[in-house]
């Protein structure tokens, strides 16, 4: 689900149920070639980033049943640039999910939440 378009940049979100848990994360695509990106939390980046390629951001969440989970921004923030420098962001997000209990909902809840910093 798209959670953000702002500049070249499209922050999504994904939620999905294999079987046994819920997984969610959080991901961002660029629509300019040679951006770049860095990730605080998970110390990845990139920085000739091509359109069109998701990249995850932050950790992702994985909850079995009845056992909730949650990530914050992990002391820190997304870093991107666009290819042809006209846009910079700064990204915080975070995310959780719950399965249910043992005779509950077999659809994953998933919640995200963050902000974006931005400028030209």
């Amino acid at each position: 689900m798209t959670l953000a378009v702002f500049g070249p940049f499209t922050l999504t979100g994904e939620c999905y149920f294999d079987g046994t848990s819920a997984d969610v994360g959080t991901f961002v695509t660029t629509s300019v070639d040679h951006s770049a990106w860095h990730d605080y939390a998970t110390r990845n980046g990139n920085s000739d980033w091509s359109a069109g390629t998701p990249v995850q951001i932050g950790y992702e969440t994985d909850s079995s049943t009845g056992s909730p989970q949650f990530t914050g921004p992990n002391d820190g923030s997304t870093a991107l640039a666009s290819g042809n420098g006209n846009y910079f962001a700064n990204v915080f997000t975070g995310i959780g999910s719950y399965l249910g209990s043992g005779g509950g909902a077999t659809v994953p809840g998933c919640t995200f939440f963050g902000f974006y910093n931005s400028f030209t």
